[in-house]
């Protein structure tokens, strides 16, 4: 224990009191103030600290502030992140559905273009047909008509050797070779 005495209103009576104890008035007038030295030296310690507590906050508000930032720098990073993402996925898509399209597109024209070919090429081949089976009716008619036309005009029967025997055409023949009408 240290006895520290002073005088009243001196620096040590104040140095008393801010340690909490009031301090004890002698005889003489002074002020004996009993404190361990070791409490008064922490006292002492503590009272720097107090001054230092400024500091101290500043510093805790400054690491705060830096905290803050760090978290307000991270949340940025990963938005940034996000949107990246997102655009990628986007682009991604939007390129894969471009691709669909594409792809559909020509499938589509490649169909279309075989199924009108193949239209053209029926309508042509059903018009050839038609077009022969025509010419031969035609020629199959025409020859039937000459057949007829030569058969009812000639009055007489397509021999072997194709000529027309018995005609209209040979009647004279006959009249004048045999003399009389009903030579054959």
């Amino acid at each position: 224990m240290q006895e520290q005495t002073t005088r009243p209103g001196t620096s040590k009576q104040r140095q008393c009191s801010r340690l909490g104890h009031p301090g004890v008035e002698l005889d003489s007038g002074s002020i004996n103030c009993c404190v361990p030295r070791l409490a008064f030296s922490l006292r002492n310690d503590i009272d720097d600290i107090d001054i230092d507590d400024n500091e101290i906050e500043r510093e805790e508000r400054f690491r705060i502030d830096v905290m803050v930032m760090a978290m307000v720098i991270v949340m940025v990073m990963i938005v940034v992140v996000v949107v990246m993402v997102m655009v990628i996925v986007v682009v991604a898509v939007v390129v894969v559905v471009v691709v669909v399209v594409v792809v559909v597109v020509v499938v589509v024209v490649v169909v279309v273009v075989v199924v009108v070919v193949v239209v053209i090429v029926i309508v042509v081949v059903v018009v050839l047909v038609v077009v022969v089976v025509v010419v031969v009716v035609l020629i199959v008619v025409i020859v039937l008509v000459v057949v007829v036309i030569v058969i009812v005009i000639g009055g007489g029967d397509v021999g072997n050797g194709g000529s027309v025997v018995g005609g209209a055409g040979n009647i004279h023949t006959y009249v004048d070779r045999v003399g009389d009408s009903s030579a054959r």
